[in-house]
């Protein structure tokens, strides 16, 4: 697990030139020449948290949101992921009757 980085980036690529493999550990990484990810899905994990929170609000209100950090691409998937739902399954205003 690393942060997506310039740096980390840069690592990335001199162990692919030096022909060594790198794969991810649950969180991804942007520098194309890693080979994969072995994770869950982070944006099924997101979507199953707004799922929950609609499920288990009482009603129509805020939701705050707390990330570590949006280095960690899988937290900002997540992040994404949720919002996203939010918006799709519970809007701002309940349906009329």
């Amino acid at each position: 697990v690393a942060v997506d980085h310039p740096h980390v980036t840069a690592a990335i690529e001199a162990l692919h030139a030096a022909g060594k493999p790198v794969f991810t550990l649950l969180s991804d990484l942007s520098a194309p020449q890693r080979l994969g990810c072995v994770s869950i899905d982070n944006r099924q994990r997101g979507r199953t948290a707004a799922w929950a929170v609609r499920r288990l609000s009482s009603g129509v209100g805020d939701v705050g949101v707390f990330v570590g950090s949006h280095r960690y691409q899988g937290q900002e998937i997540s992040e994404m992921a949720f919002r996203s739902a939010l918006r799709e399954q519970a809007p701002a205003t309940p349906p009329s009757s």
